[in-house]
């Protein structure tokens, strides 16, 4: 279970450090706990967290994502901020795939703070997976004229990453 330990630890340094640097106190008391967070992040290397290996750039790009949207107002309008859920699947989901599997790009969806996990080869060569904060992962897959799309429940898959989705990926670089 060293995962969700890696998780919890890593979303509540993001989460902390974000905290900090949105506040506007101003008092001595304030300043104090800012500069302890601050000095605390700054001495975590958030990556020995992660049992991921290859995946630990990923890891990173996604903890950089949940900090800069992870209050409601991250883009100016009323939009729904990333949640501790979205961030634990797309961590777990990232886990258990293959390292046959090249790193996604990761953004977060401005109409319900989903993750998304996308891989981009060329022109019409694409393969994307919504992570939220249910159980249920949509995905799509475009390969020139042909798609490919579907629902999987993340509960009901064994511990490896589902082969409908590794070999659409794989289908991107043929």
């Amino acid at each position: 279970m060293p995962e969700l330990i890696s998780a919890t630890l890593t979303f509540g340094l993001v989460a902390l450090r974000a905290a900090s640097q949105r506040s506007s106190g101003v008092s001595k008391e304030a300043i104090n706990v800012f500069s302890r967070v601050e000095e605390v992040c700054s001495q975590v290397d958030v990556s020995s967290f992660s049992y991921l290996g290859k995946r630990n750039s990923v890891v990173s790009e996604l903890n950089e994502r949940v900090v800069e949207h992870l209050n409601s107002a991250w883009s100016g309008d009323e939009i729904a901020p990333v949640s501790w859920v979205s961030y634990r699947n797309a961590r777990e989901f990232l886990a258990i795939l293959p390292a046959s599997v090249p790193n996604p790009e990761v953004a977060i969806e401005p109409d319900d703070g989903a993750i998304s996990l996308e891989w981009h080869v060329g022109y019409r060569k694409l393969f994307a997976m919504s992570v939220g904060v249910g159980t249920r992962f949509a995905f799509v897959g475009l390969y020139g004229n042909d798609k490919i799309y579907g629902v999987l429940d993340f509960d009901k898959l064994p511990r490896e990453a589902p082969e409908i989705v590794v070999s659409s990926i794989k289908r991107l670089s043929k």
